[in-house]
């Protein structure tokens, strides 16, 4: 029985997302706090007083005195990766405005750890000094503690590998992100840029057989 044109438009629009106000919210909260747990991050003094610190009475802050123990904790504990933390959450806040559902959430909560630990490692590996005022180690406590129990066994080469895999293994499952997809965007973009140096072989070889073809004509006399 053939399928009328009502039917066929229904089920058209029931396999599109909705753009539903639930969606909306959940953008909103997910926008909101990666634009707060941006700004806490950026503007950290260690100075401010915090559960790690003690400094002057007046928190500089921008999110006031939780801003600046949320900070102190997220640098405590991994570092310079804390920094991914604000861009993941924008990320899902853009994806959840274009009214796209968030899949598999087990396995994108998977992959943010292990982004955050591999960063966090990696940046312990290849930063030797420490940030801010010396009181943070460029991976965090749990950076330090990842790196050094991979370098021991694996070396700083064997163990950058490893940490480099798993880092980005965590990118692919916590974001859309894709290696092959990056690849040919980027052959697309800068393809016809750089297409006058890729010719240049073939024109090269081009330029000899006609080179060629006029030494063996014979010379007019």
């Amino acid at each position: 029985m053939a399928t009328t044109q009502p039917e066929t438009r229904a089920k058209t629009t029931a396999a599109e997302p909705k753009n539903t106000r639930r969606n909306e919210i959940i953008a909103i909260m997910l926008f909101a706090l990666g634009v707060l747990l941006a700004l806490c991050l950026f503007s950290y003094n260690p100075d401010d007083p915090s559960w790690n610190a003690t400094g002057r009475s007046v928190t500089r802050n921008w999110i006031g005195p939780f801003g600046a123990n949320i900070a102190a904790t997220l640098f405590q504990f991994v570092g310079l990766a804390a920094y991914l933390l604000p861009l993941l959450l924008l990320a899902a806040a853009w994806r959840r405005f274009r009214t796209r559902r968030i899949r598999a959430p087990l396995s994108r909560i998977i992959g943010l750890v292990m982004l955050v630990l591999g960063a966090a490692a990696l940046f312990d590996v290849f930063i030797t000094r420490r940030i801010f005022d010396g009181s943070f180690e460029p991976g965090g406590a749990v950076g330090e503690l990842i790196s050094r129990a991979l370098v021991s066994g694996l070396s700083r080469v064997g163990a950058t590998i490893l940490l480099a895999a798993l880092a980005a293994t965590g990118l692919l499952l916590a974001t859309n992100f894709s290696f092959i997809r990056a690849y040919e965007w980027m052959g697309g973009a800068f393809g016809n840029r750089f297409s006058f140096f890729r010719n240049l072989p073939e024109r090269f070889r081009a330029w000899q057989l006609v080179r060629r073809e006029r030494a063996q004509l014979p010379r007019a006399e």
